[in-house]
């Protein structure tokens, strides 16, 4: 694992590089090239070159703790303990020497440190449980199978006779898919043919980043390692990110550059005409109008006017932005029990925090707890709200229950207690049997939380024994369809013990729909969920299955399943002929618990003008019930729904959601992730339109690199500045790629949280980081650069008013005491009291109107025009000043006298000058602050008392 930007080699380089991206750096870097000519420089060389050198330091100290932070968790997850098989043992190593090849040993509740074939597990039919959420977001647990000719290998002795050898497809990001071979060689396993050949499918896989759950443990061969992991395929390097901040600070320093060149040119032709006069002057009789001169002038012109731009500037700005992000960690309102402070990883994004427009999303783990509710059920129209009280039970047993809805009421039950993948947990020894008479409560594992409170039995090899009100109905499982993404449904072909068999089907409403025999049943499960108003219903359904069509099914599947091209495409359309006409006996209402606060803060967000999305790998169903239990959508928003996964089909869905008018609250938009990927391969800019268009977005089904698609096509075509935030390693992509990104740090583990600009503990922390936190850096920062601009143009103008006091001879006004305290002692400190304490409003007035949010300049939060105000002020105030003490004076030629018997004389300008800038720009400061702090006041008391003191040092020993 590497989230790190740098290393010990191309730390200097990388580091150089990305800061000499800002103007400013390039700028300085020509001054100091310019004073290193003796003839044109106007100051010392080592004076520039140490100012410059010192403010790339600065700048390499913050950005090397904070990628030194990164490389201490990445050190972290990469010396993690892994359990390799050599030498007839398993010996630990760290997960970082993991190679392709080796046998792995995974323990209950570890993380799989690659992705590996399974060889075995705890369970001898070679079940595996994973939970994938780190992944594609999903919580529920998955099962994943080991090899039929491996499951066998439960011990060392077995494991070293097992020779192979493994083919499998070049790395790829398909998180769903995979194809493999495995060459068995004849002395491995004898009853096999020699150097047979074994397929292996993409449940017979593990991922790394996956976590081993409800099995003891599990063997794999390693297949994918580091970089070559389908997690890390899914994953964008580390890159530097740039605020928009940033960007308008070089475009203001670009402008402030062709001024002083265009300046420096004036001056240099104003030094052309009066070349002539300069003979009467024994001190310019060097002066000509040779081009030589005239281009010593220049560059010289152009040195002297340098502190327009402040060298000090960065140096301020990254330490003051840099305590910023100390005040956000030391936020009690942004600690969280389980996971402490949040962290600041990124603090040149504080700014950034406070001009967001687009919030992406992922659902669980970032605003779900994953906790599913049982809300209720229906059953052929009639409501069951309390099931556990009983009802369902005095409604089978009860005579005024027509045989119809008890006939119901009994498949419905069988659907959900047959049709799931529940098993109960051994937890002793791999030997134990589980015992159907003992009084101890059983613990069940399945790959839905929901499904194991419907199931109260046991269950043993193929048969399910079911305890029905005393009787003992036995249920012979013939075949399992499993549960897949694509089909969004599992199906159990049983045989009663009547002989008669049947198909119980079990899905999501979009799934199970258009599998209705008729219109009526269609009609009738609509209303069903119309009834149960709840956030994810599932819907059992059922059909009889004749003798003669399930023999013609069995030799249908043997002869697919034993196919190798094509083998998924064939089962799925046999699934397909057998999972249709199906009868539907009632609806059951589940819903996922919200972490706290969330559709409050999701309010907040929307009220304070950003777009939330969310991006999901979980299925689309899922995705929009949770977007209306969090306030995303509301019941005023006309929905459009698109899922597709043909081109004709997509082309007629964006066309119908184009027209679809806007509801009361606008329009929201449901796209699935199959939909989404064609539409951006040929749909590009009617998606980026009908996106404009709607409230809100919610897609489903996104896989990692999906996500940051659509995150960077916001940016690249809308021009908008995004935050994602998300907890899980499928999430890293879309971190990576919005302008900020955000991690949770919580039960996904620490990768998102390592890779983003700010991790922290709970969806709710991101209202106040936003809107207090990133509104205060914003208005600081961008106010600290305009008053930094502010005091050096106020304090450099008198220089371009003395040039015409001296037949632009290109002479200073300032001693060089002066030039050098300025930004250091007289005016450094109050700067970082205005970027580290002021704010124009309090924390609860925010947190009571979001829109204030609003408030700001939302595309460029150091605006171009203000800044333009604030600095022709400045170089006006200077003009003033300049003239108004030189006029105070008569004129040089009367020379006056002082009283210490000394006559005026230029220094003694440049000293008065210097005094009334200084006052010019702490005067301005004090005026403008609105919010102040003991420290504020020492800043500006004690930078003045530091003026007066270097005076009385100059006048007294200089």
């Amino acid at each position: 694992i590497k989230t790190t930007k740098y290393n010990i080699i191309t730390f200097l380089p990388k580091n150089l590089a990305e800061q000499f991206r800002r103007l400013f750096n390039v700028f300085w870097l020509i001054q100091c090239v310019i004073s290193l000519i003796p003839s044109i420089a106007a100051y010392s060389a080592v004076t520039t070159i140490m100012g410059l050198v010192i403010v790339l330091v600065i700048s390499m100290l913050k950005d090397g703790y904070e990628d030194y932070r990164r490389y201490v968790s990445d050190k972290e997850a990469n010396t993690q303990p892994v359990y390799v098989f050599r030498d007839g043992k398993f010996e630990m190593i760290f997960a970082e020497n993991l190679l392709v090849g080796d046998i792995v040993r995974v323990e209950k509740n570890q993380v799989f440190p690659a992705d590996m074939v399974m060889v075995s597990s705890s369970d001898p039919s070679g079940i595996t449980f994973v939970e994938t959420s780190n992944l594609d977001g999903e919580r529920n647990l998955k099962r994943m199978y080991a090899l039929d000719h491996t499951k066998s290998l439960q011990d060392e002795a077995s494991l070293l006779n097992l020779q192979g050898e493994i083919f499998v497809e070049k790395p790829n990001p398909y998180l769903y898919e995979f194809t493999g071979q495995w060459k068995m060689l004849h002395d491995s396993h004898p009853s096999h043919d020699l150097r047979a050949m074994f397929p292996i499918s993409v449940e017979n896989v593990c991922l790394r980043g996956a976590r081993l759950k409800k099995t003891s443990w599990a063997v794999g061969i390693v297949v994918y390692a580091g970089m070559e992991s389908k997690l890390a395929k899914n994953s964008s390097a580390a890159r530097t990110k740039f605020s928009t901040m940033d960007k308008t600070l070089n475009f203001c320093i670009a402008m402030l550059f062709v001024f002083l060149t265009i300046l420096s040119l004036a001056l240099m032709g104003g030094s052309y005409a009066v070349a002539p006069s300069t003979n009467n002057y024994f001190y310019l009789q060097n002066a000509s109008q040779s081009s030589q001169n005239l281009f010593l002038n220049f560059f010289t012109n152009l040195m002297l006017l340098n502190t327009f731009i402040p060298l000090s500037l960065m140096v301020t700005l990254e330490v003051s932005i840099f305590l910023q992000s100390f005040f956000m960690q030391w936020d009690d309102d942004l600690w969280s029990e389980e996971r402490g402070n949040m962290r600041v990883l990124t603090s040149n994004l504080n700014s950034e925090l406070g001009i967001i427009e687009y919030v992406f999303c992922d659902k669980t783990g970032t605003l779900t707890k994953n906790q599913m509710v049982f809300k209720g059920c229906s059953v052929y129209g009639r409501v069951f709200s309390e099931v556990m009280d009983g009802q369902l039970a005095e409604a089978m047993g009860s005579q005024e229950t027509t045989p119809q809805l008890q006939r119901s009421l009994l498949t419905f039950m069988e659907a959900l207690t047959i049709c799931n993948d529940v098993v109960p947990e051994i937890s002793k020894d791999i030997d134990s049997t589980l015992d159907l008479a003992s009084s101890d409560p059983t613990t069940f594992v399945s790959s839905s939380p929901d499904e194991i409170g419907l199931v109260e039995v046991s269950m043993s090899a193929l048969v399910i024994i079911l305890d029905d009100n005393g009787r003992t109905i036995e249920y012979k499982v013939l075949h399992v369809i499993e549960f897949t993404p694509e089909r969004r449904r599992m199906s159990v072909l049983i045989q009663r013990k009547d002989g008669t068999r049947m198909l119980l089907s079990k899905g999501a409403d979009m799934a199970m729909l258009p599998l209705c025999k008729d219109n009526t049943d269609a009609a009738v499960l609509e209303k069903m969920m119309k009834v149960m108003k709840t956030s994810f219903c599932l819907f059992p359904f059922c059909r009889p299955f004749r003798p003669y069509e399930f023999i013609a099914f069995e030799t249908s599947f043997l002869r697919t399943s034993s196919l190798f091209d094509r083998r998924k495409e064939e089962v799925a359309r046999l699934y397909d002929t057998l999972e249709r006409d199906l009868t539907c006996h009632g609806v059951t209402a589940v819903e996922d618990k919200l972490q706290e606060e969330v559709p409050e803060t999701v309010q907040y967000l929307i009220r304070a003008g950003m777009h939330v999305w969310i991006l999901t790998g979980d299925k689309l169903q899922t995705a929009l019930t949770i977007a209306y239990s969090s306030s995303i959508i509301s019941s005023d928003m006309a929905l459009s729904v698109i899922d597709s996964s043909t081109w004709e089909e997509l082309e007629q869905e964006l066309r119908r959601a184009r027209e679809e008018p806007p509801g009361p609250q606008g329009k929201a938009l449901v796209i699935g992730g199959a939909a989404l990927a064609l539409a951006q391969t040929r749909a590009e800019e009617e998606l980026v339109a009908l996106c404009q268009a709607c409230t809100v977005i919610v897609c489903a089904r996104c896989a990692p690199v999906q996500k940051a698609q659509v995150v960077d096509l916001v940016i690249r075509k809308l021009n908008k500045v995004s935050l994602a935030v998300g907890d899980g390693g499928n999430d890293v992509p879309m971190i990576l790629a919005a302008n900020v990104g955000i991690g949770i740090m919580g039960n996904e583990g620490m990768q998102a949280a390592r890779s983003s600009d700010f991790a922290i503990g709970e969806f709710r922390h991101l209202k106040k980081l936003l809107a207090v936190h990133g509104r205060h850096s914003c208005l600081r920062t961008s106010e600290l650069i305009k008053y930094s601009f502010f005091k050096n143009i106020c304090f450099c103008s008198p220089q371009v008013v003395y040039f015409f006091y001296t037949l632009f001879s290109s002479t200073t006004i300032y001693s060089a005491w002066i030039i050098l305290g300025f930004n250091i002692i007289f005016t450094g400190l109050p700067p970082f009291a205005l970027a580290i304490f002021e704010k124009d409003l309090t924390h609860d007035v925010i947190s009571l109107y979001p829109e204030l949010y609003c408030t700001s300049d939302r595309k460029q939060p150091l605006s171009l025009w203000s800044f333009f105000v604030w600095e022709l002020q400045a170089f006006l105030q200077g003009v003033v000043l300049t003239l108004g003490i030189i006029y105070s004076m008569a004129s040089f030629q009367t020379a006056p006298y002082v009283e210490d018997g000394k006559v005026a004389s230029a220094d003694g300008v440049g000293m008065l000058l210097a005094e009334a800038v200084v006052w010019a720009v702490t005067l301005k400061i004090i005026v403008f602050l609105r919010h102040w702090t003991i420290i504020t006041h020492v800043c500006i008391w004690l930078s003045l008392f530091a003026f007066y003191m270097v005076l009385l040092i100059l006048n007294t020993f200089f």
